[in-house]
């Protein structure tokens, strides 16, 4: 069976709704799961405390009436447990939607006015696919994967979906990837759908080129907003960019107190934005400019050193961390351990100090990010980012077609002036290039040296693994050697950076041939 979009869109929003609780006492009660959506939104409504909150009932009146009858089969929630150490704010659920076909639906990143979700979603979670190659919450769909594969639950399920919005669409793109492990689990999986969710780091997707091999022609990703556009795509994986609402159409249901501005901008994440025709498919559209232009920015960051990364982690961490403690989010009845007050308030100081120590090196840090612009993408994010600068001034101060030419020409002679100043004082590359007008590539040769480079890599990854193993194995006197040595070998983005650069050259320089020999047939 194949889904709709429409349906599938739906899943997203149930896996959101917070039924565990009503799951939990018809469980208590002696019911046997599954249990229908409907049966557990009237037991969550008779509890005396609910908790289906006002969001998951708006959640939940928006399913179309067929869908009350799906079934809950199994809820793994990881939030507000009542042990800290122990939560990691991941939550997902097999939803039943007839006798043989099943979806397994990820929650994405919750709001953060809870202190929880800012901790577990948006900072441990979505910060961390920077440079990252396997986050709490992949690996704890991993865990479901091997659960599912080893257990009874899907035997009597013909077909499987996976899906998940936002954070959650990550999630059920690692879960497809990690099925690729698990043949009784990926042999069911018919689709898997993200919906406007994260990309991936270098990191991530090196480590996993095999596994997402073998299971990206069932996977595709949907793409509306900034969100879908950071970081890496996963190779093979189909990508479509939807069409989303106006403006108009959205008052009042989607950030009913910002203006147009933010909701094209950020607002447009919400899946109450799309649109969908008569048969329940998602209409097409384009990438936005803005979701280009930070696109680009975040694939920059991340192919940085990952000391690059880990800063800004760090730093964003921190001020997420101050912003929970201005507002009161931290609940003292569930963190009344002394040693975790003191730890986040240590670990917050230190964070507030970096971005304030940020701040106020802006004017350094600029010309600085400049450089790296420069040198790893050549200009294009910081070029695309000023013409964009550029027509939004444009926009409230109202001008003419002739003053956004003339403003847009200044910008780009006096950045590519900058520019080649800059490559022809520090870049060698460019220098040589200058002082020869005529060069011979062996582009096969490129190939064949990032192809070397790359089983390099994989061979690092597989040391770096074994040296892990051995930490339960060796005696304390032999621990420190261990560390020395664990600290040296790992996964090298400096050899993956020289991998993507000769196979990008490669491309390029027959790219320029093909042009040049076109010109003159």
């Amino acid at each position: 069976m194949a889904y709709k979009d429409k349906q599938l869109k739906e899943a997203t929003q149930i896996a959101y709704a917070d039924l565990q609780e009503a799951f939990e006492v018809c469980e208590e009660k002696g019911g046997t799961a599954p249990f229908t959506i409907k049966e557990l939104v009237e037991v969550s409504n008779n509890l005396p405390e609910s908790e289906l909150s006002t969001v998951s009932k708006d959640r939940i009146n928006s399913l179309p009436e067929e869908m009350y009858e799906w079934k809950i089969v199994k809820v793994w929630d990881e939030n507000e447990s009542g042990n800290p150490a122990e939560d990691i704010g991941f939550y997902g659920c097999l939803i039943e939607t007839d006798d043989n076909n099943a979806i397994m639906a990820f929650r994405g990143s919750e709001s953060m006015e809870n202190y929880f979700n800012l901790l577990h979603d948006w900072t441990e979670a979505d910060l961390r696919l920077l440079n990252s190659i396997q986050t709490k919450q992949q690996a704890k769909a991993e865990e479901i994967v091997k659960e599912l594969n080893d257990g009874n639950l899907l035997n009597k399920y013909e077909n499987l979906a996976v899906t998940g919005h936002s954070l959650g669409g990550n999630l059920a793109d690692h879960f497809t990837i990690s099925s690729a492990n698990y043949e009784n689990v990926s042999n069911k999986i018919t689709q898997s759908v993200s919906f406007d969710g994260p990309n991936f780091s270098n990191e991530y997707i090196a480590a996993h080129r095999e596994q997402i091999q073998k299971v990206s022609g069932k996977m595709k990703h949907y793409r509306w907003s900034v969100v879908s556009s950071l970081l890496h795509p996963l190779p093979g994986v189909e990508q479509e960019f939807l069409k989303i609402k106006d403006y108009s159409e959205v008052q009042g249901i989607i950030d009913p107190d910002s203006g147009q501005t933010f909701y094209e901008i950020f607002g447009r994440h919400n899946t109450m934005s799309l649109m969908f025709d008569e048969n329940g498919n998602a209409i097409r559209g384009e990438i936005d400019e803005f979701s280009m232009i930070m696109g680009d920015f975040s694939r920059m960051i991340d192919n940085c050193p990952d000391i690059v990364g880990d800063t800004i982690y760090g730093s964003v961490y921190g001020a997420l961390l101050a912003y929970g403690w201005l507002n009161g989010m931290y609940d003292g009845d569930k963190y009344s351990g002394t040693q975790l007050v003191l730890l986040n308030i240590i670990r917050t100081f230190i964070k507030i100090e970096t971005v304030c120590g940020i701040v106020g090196y802006m004017p350094i840090i600029l010309p600085v990010i400049a450089v790296i612009a420069t040198v790893l993408l050549e200009g294009v994010v910081i070029y695309e980012l000023g013409v964009w600068i550029v027509n939004q001034i444009g926009d409230m101060l109202g001008w003419t077609e002739e003053t956004y030419y003339e403003m847009t020409n200044f910008f780009m002679n006096s950045w590519y002036g900058i520019k080649d100043e800059f490559q022809s004082v520090f870049n060698t590359g460019y220098q040589y290039a200058t002082n020869n007008s005529e060069i011979s590539v062996n582009t096969d040769r490129l190939r064949d040296y990032a192809d070397r480079l790359y089983n390099v890599n994989n061979r690092i990854s597989d040391l770096d693994s074994s040296i892990n193993s051995l930490y339960g194995k060796v005696g304390f006197l032999d621990l420190l050697d261990l560390i020395q040595a664990d600290i040296l070998i790992g996964y090298s983005w400096r050899l993956n950076s020289c991998k993507n650069y000769l196979y990008n050259a490669s491309d390029a320089f027959n790219s320029a041939e093909d042009k040049i020999r076109k010109a003159f047939e």
